[in-house]
């Protein structure tokens, strides 16, 4: 994912900054796909190392292995906004 800012200046021209380039950063960024209702379009989460690794936990009613959990858009999805990434 690519997140940019395109803003104009005061001379009228226009730049583009990258806030943050998360294709660097796969390995670490541990998302999984998540579902509450058997169906996978439902969503992406952030999982911890341990989730990661044993996927079976995610079926466990625990969220101790559950880090942190972000949803954005998956504006690439077949199901567009119904998909979040």
């Amino acid at each position: 994912m690519l997140i940019c800012f395109i803003y104009d200046s005061f001379v009228q021209a226009t730049k583009e900054v990258v806030l943050l380039d998360t294709r660097e950063a796969r390995d670490y960024l541990n998302w999984d796909k998540t579902s509450n209702n058997g169906n996978l379009n439902d969503g992406w989460g952030e999982l911890s190392f341990e989730a990661k690794l044993f996927p079976t936990l995610l079926l466990s009613p625990s969220t101790s292995t559950l880090w942190r959990t972000q949803y954005v858009c998956d504006i690439t999805s077949e199901r567009h906004v119904d998909n979040w990434l």
